[in-house]
């Protein structure tokens, strides 16, 4: 296909390419979202990982429609530029090209391509293979869409406790996911795993989370019998075998189904914000600790919750993205008790500070 002057002529040549033929609606807090796809084996997957959410409120005007068009990768001539990665990585993961009426980004690895903008929303090629990213692309909907509202993006996981909740963060590979399953196991709701959007109002803070199940290596799997459906015994022998230094450097994510591992009424995707705690601790032999810390004095533990939209969002062409400074940031999380979990790890202390912080 030769450029276009348009995103709307790609979603229109996409579709006739791949028609679509089933959809289903979900509903995340209070946003509804229509799903079309081009078969029905997507039409089965994506709507058994949404299950929590589905409604039957079809006939209402929809807040996002996406449609997922199934087809061999698209060969666009288009000069797409690189997206940067992030603080701390190298690898490009993303590159797009931006029109009047939306973006178009390609998935360097994959492949797939995901259109949204004004003209629309649409995720085009190996999509049944890389499942994972087409729930990626729903929910960057779902998270632009709250943004735009006036929530701020965190990168932090989310529990609760009735309608009491806690912002957990820290940076990659700190553990806070393994902590989030610890609480689960101690009968905590789900909230979110990697993408927290926070907004204050008059009656406090306000947590929304992402409709994506967590994401945990072998050795969260190992010490939480809630998990153990993951693996095989005969594989959870072998890493039980392992040290714990192994097991925390061992790199294989498995999705953890909370509704089927935990129950189907512990996904709460809102919750009110009664603390955060930061995860800065250490593999070591010190002492674990739970301090109160001070965000504006301790701009080292702010940029571990800190999260740019990234290139998933489309502000237009001349517009200006959402304010993301760290003036935002302390200005919506004032007066939310944070605490620092510093020393060495230990997550059942973890979960016994996480618990009198709701208490």
């Amino acid at each position: 296909m030769n450029a276009e002057p348009s995103l709307r002529a790609h979603l229109d040549y996409f579709a006739r390419r791949a028609p679509l033929v089933a959809e289903h609606v979900i509903r995340v807090a209070d946003c509804r979202i229509r799903i079309h796809t081009s078969d029905r084996a997507l039409f089965e997957m994506t709507r058994h990982y949404f299950r929590s959410f589905r409604t039957t409120d079809a006939t209402e005007p929809m807040d996002i429609t996406v449609s997922v068009h199934e087809m061999p990768t698209p060969e666009l001539d288009l000069d797409f530029v690189v997206h940067p990665p992030g603080p701390g990585k190298t690898r490009i993961k993303d590159e797009y090209v931006n029109f009047v009426d939306g973006r178009l980004l390609r998935k360097r690895q994959t492949g797939v391509h995901m259109l949204f903008g004004p003209a629309g929303n649409a995720v085009v090629g190996a999509c049944r293979q890389n499942i994972n990213q087409v729930v990626n692309f729903i929910n960057n909907r779902f998270i632009q869409w709250q943004v735009d509202r006036g929530y701020l993006l965190t990168h932090a996981a989310g529990v609760a406790q009735g309608d009491r909740g806690l912002l957990l963060a820290g940076v990659s590979g700190r553990g806070k996911s393994t902590l989030a399953m610890h609480l689960l196991s101690e009968g905590m709701d789900f909230v979110s795993n990697d993408r927290l959007l926070v907004k204050r109002s008059p009656d406090g803070l306000e947590a929304l989370g992402v409709p994506k199940f967590p994401r945990v290596n072998p050795g969260t799997i190992v010490h939480n019998t809630h998990l153990h459906p993951l693996l095989p015994s005969e594989q959870r022998a072998q890493l039980a075998g392992m040290s714990r230094t192994q097991l925390w450097e061992l790199e294989q994510k498995h999705d953890v189904d909370v509704v089927e591992l935990f129950g189907p009424d512990r996904f709460r995707i809102r919750t009110d914000l009664q603390g955060l705690f930061i995860l800065s601790w250490q593999r070591g032999d010190e002492p674990f600790r739970a301090v109160p810390a001070d965000l504006s004095a301790r701009r080292d533990l702010l940029q571990a919750l800190m999260k740019p939209v990234g290139a998933h969002y489309y502000a237009g062409l001349d517009a200006v993205e959402p304010d993301a400074s760290p003036t935002r940031y302390l200005r919506e999380l004032d007066a939310c008790p944070c605490h620092e979990l510093t020393g060495g790890i230990d997550f059942a202390a973890a979960v016994e500070a996480c618990r009198a912080a709701l208490a």
